[in-house]
């Protein structure tokens, strides 16, 4: 009987792994801005993957007595977001997502995708996101 006591505390302390994940939310879920020479963006990630990017940007016309107007203008667009990591693992800093864009003629279809790896920090405030041209931009959480 005491081998058996013994071997079920064993069995109980080796089954009892450090290694399980602390994060169980998707870490882009949230607010995130991106600040740069053109645009100011917010993009919204909601946990039911659906989200928005609001932007602002500077409106130039010219107003009825021929001056030269600057104002800033703001738009949004809706998406839907899915992580597309094989077997993601939301303690990693590393993840893949794709961003699926709406018609404008018809909001209810999807007319284009972008797929983004995405670099979170070690305390995941900020990510860096590249769609594979070269290009990449850095957001931080709000």
């Amino acid at each position: 009987m005491k081998k058996f006591a013994l071997l079920f505390i064993t069995l109980v302390a080796v089954s009892c792994s450090e290694d399980e994940p602390v994060n169980t939310t998707d870490p882009i879920i949230g607010g995130w801005d991106l600040n740069d020479d053109f645009f100011d963006n917010t993009f919204i990630f909601n946990e039911d993957g659906t989200g928005t990017d609001t932007y602002s940007y500077v409106e130039s016309t010219y107003s009825e007595s021929g001056d030269y107007v600057e104002t800033e203008a703001f738009e949004t667009e809706n998406f839907i977001w899915e992580n597309t990591t094989s077997n993601p693992d939301f303690d990693s800093v590393s993840q893949s997502y794709t961003r699926f864009f709406f018609s404008i003629i018809s909001p209810e279809e999807i007319s284009s995708s972008l797929t983004v790896q995405v670099t979170f920090s070690s305390d995941f405030n900020s990510m860096t996101w590249d769609n594979g041209d070269g290009f990449s931009q850095t957001l931080t959480r709000n």
